[in-house]
C-alpha cells in the first residue's frame, strides 16, 4: 500500500532534519513538532549555546560581529514599542560563520524584548548570502509562542522573491493572526510612515535598492527636519559650542579617515580629496545625515565618501570659516614644513619633542596617531586649497568685503 501523502506542515517540518537523504519520506521523521530545545529535532538552541561558549575567542568575536550587523535595536516606534531591525544584506558568508550558532544568538537577543510588545523591521534586499529554506524554517520553529504573540508588526522592506515565497508557503502553516501582522513595504519613504526612520541605521545595499524605487526619501510632515549641510555652525554647535564641539559629520569623517581600512590606512588611499565616490551612495549618506540617521561610514568601504563629505560640508556653510578679510593673511603664510596641515599628518620623528610627548596642537602625531607614524601627503598646498574649497572665490573663503 502506498504511504499516505504528507501535508505541507509535515513537509516543512521535515526540512529541519540534518540527514543526507534528499527525498522526504514519511518514515524520515515524525510528523509532530518537538520542542526546538530538544535533541531530536535537528537543532537544539542549548547545544548551539554550548558550542558557542566552547569556541575560540576570535571565532566568538566573528559570531558577535555578524550578530551586531544582522540584528539591532533601533529605539521605539510611534507607539513606543521597541523596534528590532534585521538586515538581510548583513548576513555573513555561511562558509565562515555557522548559521545555526548565529540563530541561537539571534534568539537570545530577541529574549530581551519579547516579554512585551515589539516590532520587527526586516530589510530584505541586498543580501549576498541568502539563508536556506531549512534555516528559515528552523528559525520560525525555534521561536516559542511568546515571540509570535508579542510581535505586533513585521515590516518587510523591499520584499524579495525569497521572502514573498516563504510567506506565501508559510501561510498554510502560520496562524491567521500572525499572518495579518505582516506588512510589505516598497520604499523607505513608505517605511517612515510606519516607524521613525531616523532611528534606523540603514546598510548601503538597502540604499542602493531603494534608489531603484524612489530618487529621494521623504519623511512625514510631523517629523521635524534635522539638517546638517547648509546649516550655520551656530545652529549645529550652539553659539559657544555647547551643543557639540564638532559637527557630527565632521567627527565621523575624521575618525573614519584616521582608521584602518581594507587597503590600509584610509588617509593614505591614493587620490583622497581628489577622486569622487559613487554618486548614488554619496547622496544617500548625505541625506542620511540631513535626516538625522545613524551612519557608520566603515560600512561603505570607501574613504573617498568621507573626504567628499568634508568638502561638501565646508562648501555648503552659509558663512565661510575664513572671511574675506583673512585671505591676504592666509596667502602670506609660509610654505608647509611637510607635516601638520597637509593630510592631517603629524610631525616627522625629528620634529617631536625630546620627551616623547606630542604637542596639544598636533592632531595626529607620531605618539598619538595611527600606527605611531605620520601620514603620507595627499597633495600639495595648492591642490588641497582647491579640493578643500579654500581657494580664492570659493564658498569657504569669501573674497567679499566683510
Amino acid at each position: 500500500m502506498a504511504p499516505p501523502a504528507l501535508s505541507l506542515k509535515q513537509r516543512l517540518a521535515a526540512l529541519t532534519t540534518n540527514t543526507p537523504a534528499s527525498p522526504i519520506s514519511p518514515i524520515s521523521r515524525s510528523s509532530g513538532f518537538p520542542s526546538p530545545r530538544s535533541s531530536n529535532n535537528g537543532f537544539g538552541l542549548l547545544e548551539m549555546e554550548e558550542q558557542y561558549e566552547g569556541m575560540r575567542a576570535e571565532d566568538r568575536e566573528m559570531i558577535d560581529k555578524a550578530l551586531n550587523a544582522v540584528i539591532t535595536q533601533a529605539g521605539v516606534d510611534y507607539e513606543t514599542r521597541p523596534m528590532v531591525v534585521v538586515t538581510a544584506a548583513s548576513f555573513p558568508d555561511p562558509r565562515l560563520v555557522s548559521y545555526d550558532i548565529l540563530l541561537s544568538r539571534i534568539i537570545a537577543y530577541l529574549d530581551l524584548y519579547v516579554e512585551n510588545d515589539y516590532v520587527v523591521v526586516f530589510l530584505a534586499a541586498g543580501g549576498r548570502h541568502t539563508p536556506s529554506w531549512n534555516w528559515v524554517w528552523k528559525a520560525y520553529r525555534s521561536m516559542s509562542r511568546k515571540y509570535r504573540k508579542n510581535l505586533k508588526r513585521l515590516l518587510i522592506v523591499h520584499p524579495t522573491w525569497f521572502s514573498k515565497m516563504f510567506v506565501s508557503l508559510g501561510g498554510a502553516v502560520l496562524s491567521p493572526k500572525f499572518f495579518r501582522k505582516i506588512t510589505y513595504v516598497s520604499t523607505l519613504s513608505e517605511l517612515a510612515r510606519y516607524v521613525p526612520l531616523t532611528q534606523i541605521e540603514i546598510a548601503p545595499a538597502v540604499y542602493n535598492e531603494n534608489l531603484k524605487h524612489e530618487r529621494n526619501i521623504s519623511l512625514p510632515s510631523s517629523v521635524p527636519a534635522s539638517l546638517t549641510f547648509g546649516v550655520p555652525l551656530e545652529q549645529l554647535m550652539g553659539p559657544d559650542g555647547e551643543s557639540s564641539p564638532v559637527p557630527r559629520v565632521i567627527r565621523d569623517c575624521v575618525e573614519y579617515l584616521r582608521s584602518e581600512g581594507p587597503l590600509g590606512l584610509n588617509l593614505e588611499v591614493e587620490g583622497l580629496f581628489r577622486r569622487s565616490p559613487n554618486v548614488g551612495l554619496l547622496r544617500s549618506v548625505r541625506e542620511a545625515y540631513d535626516r538625522g540617521n545613524q551612519v557608520t561610514l566603515a560600512q561603505y568601504y570607501d574613504p573617498h565618501i568621507a573626504a567628499v563629505l568634508i568638502k561638501k560640508f565646508l562648501r555648503d556653510l552659509p558663512e565661510p570659516i575664513f572671511s574675506g578679510a583673512l585671505y591676504p593673511v592666509i596667502a602670506k603664510c609660509p610654505p608647509s614644513t611637510g607635516w601638520g596641515v597637509d593630510g592631517l599628518s603629524g610631525p616627522p620623528p625629528s620634529k617631536l619633542p625630546s620627551s616623547g610627548t606630542s604637542s596639544p596642537g598636533l592632531s595626529n602625531g607620531t605618539t598619538n596617531g595611527v600606527n605611531g607614524r605620520g601620514h603620507k601627503r595627499v597633495g600639495s598646498e595648492a591642490e588641497m586649497a582647491t579640493v578643500g574649497g579654500w581657494g580664492e572665490g570659493d564658498a569657504v573663503v569669501s573674497t567679499r568685503s566683510p
